[in-house]
């Protein structure tokens, strides 16, 4: 409950610091694949206890080693989140890939599939809304305000690309987003991102009973 609590708290914190333009993106050099791997640390004995296989794998010709410089912090905050759904509606004996990969010279695509509950094609923008997503199957696995997939997606918009829904994935869902590999050091968000405003302004204030977080 704690754990829950300080997650409820820290989502609303980023929700007002975007709406009140006080979100900061901080560059920084880091090795791509230990920031995922931090992330895949703190879900695992959640996965665990499903017996959900998860896997990480990077394609030719990025090496595993890579280094870029954009926010490791807020990079984690969008792999974590999405690696979180990934369990929490997932099937036992599931499965969870992760896929990093080159898309042209200058940013990386990642790529988060899970073999899960699926979000209906009519849902898959819905749940990008703030306090707006879908309902589990599982009622006991309520977790989160309906935030964190808003927020990721705020994320992507300021530290490569949009965070979507790979259309064409069956048997379960897969996130796809980019990130820049150079960003320069001395950026630091602002809100002229007029996308971003427009999700703040048609954000629902309706949070159903089970939500991604």
């Amino acid at each position: 409950h704690v754990e829950l609590l300080y997650m409820y708290i820290a989502d609303l914190q980023d929700y007002f610091q975007l709406l009140y333009k006080r979100f900061r993106i901080r560059p920084k050099h880091f090795e791509i694949r230990d920031a995922i791997d931090r992330c895949l640390e703190m879900i695992r004995p959640r996965a665990d206890e499903k017996s959900i296989k998860v896997q990480l794998k990077f394609h030719h010709p990025l090496r595993d080693d890579e280094v870029i410089l954009n926010d490791p912090n807020r990079f984690q905050q969008v792999v974590l989140n999405l690696l979180c759904n990934a369990v929490q509606f997932n099937h036992e004996e599931g499965f969870i890939e992760v896929e990093v990969s080159e898309e042209g010279e200058k940013k990386i695509r990642v790529e988060i599939s899970d073999s899960g509950i699926g979000i209906a094609p009519d849902d898959r923008e819905r749940v990008f809304d703030a306090f707006n997503a879908i309902h589990g199957d599982d009622q006991s696995t309520e977790e989160g305000v309906g935030l964190g997939l808003w927020i990721s997606r705020c994320i992507c918009r300021q530290i490569g690309d949009d965070l979507q829904i790979d259309p064409w994935f069956k048997n379960g869902t897969k996130f796809i987003f980019l990130i820049d590999k150079d960003m320069n050091p001395s950026f630091e968000y602002s809100d002229s991102d007029q996308r971003n405003r427009t999700m703040i302004r048609t954000g629902s204030v309706a949070a159903p009973d089970n939500t991604l977080m």
